[in-house]
């Protein structure tokens, strides 16, 4: 992204009036995207967080990075599209695990647009043995949530995906609600990677 790329982009994020930066735009970001790659998003996102160094959970909480996370929860269709492009820029570690626990957050309130994101990940060009860890951990109650929060989260996501009726999600519902049942019925260590069924 050349520098005066960068500035404008920055500039279109609107701010507070205490300089915060308020919500942002979907749109904005797979403008971005469109025009640079997601590549541009995490480098300046991790950037930030490289430079501020957040130590407590509030400042965490003001970095770019987590706002976007926040908005990916809420299963907005413009949100898990950002999401289902940063994945394939995202590195095998904590970025692409900060987005597989996000998404699976929306996973009980927006359950098709997520069977969508996960039958979408290989056509975005991700390797399918990452597409298929993706899956499972975004279909894994015990990868976000711990204890009764997972158990809880798990039965939600279950209930959500059973009112799914879409013959072409069909095959990405069975196996995501099979690693759910898993999860829910055995230690989280136990999970394995296994394949999404509709190659």
């Amino acid at each position: 992204m050349s520098r005066l790329s960068h500035l404008l982009f920055i500039f279109s994020i609107p701010l507070l009036a205490d300089g915060k930066k308020s919500d942002l735009d979907p749109k904005v970001l797979l403008r971005e995207i469109a025009r640079h790659g997601a590549d541009s998003v995490l480098s300046r996102t991790e950037g930030e967080i490289d430079q501020k160094l957040p130590q407590t959970h509030s400042e965490w909480e003001q970095t770019e990075w987590a706002n976007i996370l926040r908005h990916i929860e809420t299963g907005d269709s413009l949100w898990l599209e950002v999401a289902g492009k940063c994945f394939k820029a995202a590195d095998h570690g904590v970025t692409c695990d900060d987005l597989a626990a996000s998404v699976a957050q929306a996973l009980p309130s927006a359950p098709s647009r997520v069977l969508r994101l996960i039958s979408g990940l290989k056509k975005n060009g991700i390797a399918e043995k990452q597409a298929n860890n993706i899956a499972e951990n975004i279909c894994t109650p015990s990868f976000s949530k711990h204890g009764q929060d997972a158990y809880e989260h798990g039965m939600k996501a279950q209930n959500a995906l059973k009112k799914v009726r879409n013959k072409k999600l069909e095959p990405v519902k069975k196996r995501c609600l099979e690693w759910i049942i898993k999860d829910l019925g055995s230690a989280p260590s136990s999970s394995g990677s296994k394949s999404l069924g509709n190659k």
